[in-house]
């Protein structure tokens, strides 16, 4: 508030004495520590400029260029105001004019770092999930007590609540019993692993829509990696699991359970090439080319939309869609194509919650499409 009543006075003052020419504004960083930074600003006009013996006292109470400001009251009188505010937030003042010529207003401001860039994100992002997700149900299977608790409390600080087992035979119990949206599971846990386990619920669900499942591991190879999506996991990430990770899996995977159909997914990069060569003629190489650049541009385009809606700039979201039903429909990605039909009539719409639960789905298959 102090900062907007200095700028209000200062810029106030420009525009009220110039008639014409221009105001600028400008802002530089002096210096930065970890608990504060020192910011200087400048305005500057070309309007008609205070003489010299007023700027000496422009910054006592009630000093003012009666006279010489064209018989207006006022000018001036919300500098002192504008100096005794910068000072108490320990910054410091001063004035350039000359007659005729115009005006530069030059202030510092000492301000205290409340929070970092990447912490705000990760705000904006738990509110979003905090607006979209409010009956989510988790599973966690850990087996490993330490490990279980950083989870859980990270859970807890997003506002979601989990169920937690210690064992493979226990998750698949617990999905008998219950419905979920996401699986957290843990890939070596002693006696039914979690791959035996991933196994084994997927035959339970089969033919209904079917909880995500993550695999959570200490190794990040690529064979463990394979093994996990062969057995029907829907992704992997590694240990320590961060924040940021765990708010990704859930916006992603959060909106509701996915239909898992592996045998669908498996076949679309070739029914991709086969329709592409049937239906333009091109050689396998120039379609195999053309899609993996299709991979690359819409990991970029599902990026970029993901965050448009985490910071509130929805109206950009719809041509990064658009885009990438262009692309999609060029290489015969049907399923791809009919998601984003789908993302699209629900963006008109004004529904967020479900553009991002189609764009994970497209996310999914893009990964399918890649291997």
């Amino acid at each position: 508030e102090r900062i907007k009543q200095v700028f209000i006075n200062i810029i106030g003052n420009s525009i009220k004495f110039t008639e014409n020419g221009k105001i600028s504004i400008s802002c530089t960083k002096r210096s930065q520590d970890s608990r504060e930074l020192i910011l200087d600003f400048s305005i500057k006009d070309t309007g008609i400029g205070i003489s010299e013996e007023i700027q000496k006292i422009i910054f006592e109470p009630f000093s003012q260029e009666n006279k010489e400001y064209t018989g207006e009251r006022g000018a001036g009188l919300g500098l002192p105001i504008c100096k005794n505010l910068i000072e108490i937030m320990g910054g410091n003042i001063d004035i350039k004019s000359m007659k005729g010529r115009g005006t530069t207003v030059n202030f510092s401001l000492r301000l205290n770092k409340i929070i970092e860039t990447h912490q705000i994100k990760n705000i904006e992002r738990k509110r979003l999930l905090e607006k979209t997700i409010k009956n989510i149900d988790i599973l966690l299977a850990e087996d490993d007590t330490i490990s279980a608790r950083l989870f859980l409390e990270m859970l807890k600080k997003m506002g979601l609540k989990c169920n937690h087992v210690i064992s493979g035979t226990e998750a698949v119990k617990s999905v008998k019993e219950k419905n979920y949206h996401i699986i957290f599971m843990d890939v070596r846990m002693p006696g039914m692993d979690g791959i035996t386990a991933t196994r084994k619920i997927r035959k339970i669900k089969q033919g209904e829509d079917q909880p995500a499942i993550i695999a959570v591991s200490a190794y990040a190879t690529t064979e463990e990696e394979n093994n996990c999506l062969k057995a029907g996991m829907n992704s992997y990430i590694t240990k320590p699991i961060d924040m940021n990770r765990i708010i990704e899996i859930i916006e992603k995977y959060g909106k509701a359970p996915v239909k898992h159909n592996p045998r669908k997914k498996a076949n679309s990069r070739s029914k991709c090439i086969s329709a592409m060569m049937k239906e333009t003629q091109i050689d396998e190489k120039t379609c195999k080319e053309l899609i993996e650049a299709f991979i690359k541009q819409s990991k970029s385009l599902t990026k970029i939309i993901r965050e448009k809606i985490t910071i509130g700039n929805t109206e950009d979201v719809f041509r990064p869609l658009h885009r990438l039903k262009g692309s999609s429909a060029n290489i015969r990605a049907k399923y791809i194509y009919d998601i984003i039909v789908k993302a699209e009539k629900s963006f008109i719409e004004k529904d967020m919650e479900k553009v991002l639960t189609l764009v994970g789905i497209i996310e999914e298959h893009i990964e399918t499409l890649a291997r």
